[in-house]
């Protein structure tokens, strides 16, 4: 007699039409393996490294974060066998930094976690043109030399160590207008809406917006990450993630047209200063 089949589990057809777009971004923007899983353990908590293991919540976050890598948004519909679900694909051209970290695999300790965001944090701020997980490593190794050799990879870090170069980090946010608090108590919601004033006034300072004010970064918010009235301190931290990458997309463009190399806080005491 032959064995009774246990019944099919129930297609989630938000799940497979999530899977399906977030693989598609993957695709167009090119993102080494390595980033990839990187970004999935990161909304995940370090739970998993796959996009099928995610909640749809959680999954969703994913979506969101890709697009704020420079995606322009198209609803397709893929249909399911009940009902059809809303996917998204990247239409418009893809930044050259989408895939930043490179091939060196990546530290995930909390240390590691916030020294990299602090990096790409001064990228976005015009400070660091390169911000890919070797010239943060390089940078690193500079801040724990002893005696001519320092630390080359992030996983090898003590915790002193680690307080070093996060506190170099945190100096050099100063040094540019970046005044990052401590993020324990918040989670880093208020350097990242600092991060955003700081990059909206580096905007300013080279001409590329000609108000300088918050209310005009609160104009500019509406229709970028959301589609209704908004304002800095009301941005979930995945929005701050998203706005950070287009405004940093934006000073970066800026600083090419006006052939400015980073740091720009450099460039801009060098102009005061004449």
């Amino acid at each position: 007699m032959a064995a009774k089949r246990r019944p099919a589990k129930p297609k989630d057809p938000l799940r497979s039409a999530q899977i399906k777009a977030i693989h598609a971004m993957k695709r167009e923007l090119a993102l080494p393996d390595d980033s990839y899983r990187a970004v999935i353990s990161r909304h995940s908590e370090g739970r998993t490294e796959s996009s099928a293991d995610l909640t749809n919540a959680e999954r969703a976050d994913v979506l969101a974060y890709l697009r704020g890598l420079g995606a322009g948004r198209v609803a397709a519909r893929a249909s399911g066998r009940t009902h059809s679900a809303k996917v998204y694909r990247l239409v418009t051209p893809v930044p050259a930094e989408a895939a930043r970290a490179g091939d060196r695999p990546l530290a995930q300790t909390p240390h590691a976690r916030k020294i990299r965001a602090m990096w790409l944090s001064l990228f976005h701020l015009g400070e660091v043109s390169e911000p890919s997980e070797d010239a943060l490593a390089a940078f690193v190794e500079r801040q724990t030399r002893v005696d001519g050799r320092g630390i080359e990879a992030l996983q090898w870090l003590s915790a002193e160590q680690s307080r070093l170069v996060i506190e170099a980090l945190r100096a050099w946010g100063d040094r540019c207008g970046w005044h990052a608090p401590d993020s324990r108590k918040d989670g880093g919601m208020a350097a990242k809406r600092a991060l955003l004033k700081a990059i909206w006034k580096a905007l300013a300072a080279i001409g590329a917006v000609t108000i300088e004010h918050e209310w005009a970064l609160d104009g500019w918010l509406q229709g970028r990450v959301s589609p209704h009235k908004t304002a800095v301190d009301l941005l979930t931290s995945a929005k701050l993630d998203q706005a950070a990458e287009q405004l940093g997309q934006w000073l970066r463009t800026a600083m090419a047209k006006r052939d400015i190399e980073a740091p720009l806080s450099a460039h801009l005491r060098e102009r005061a200063a004449k």
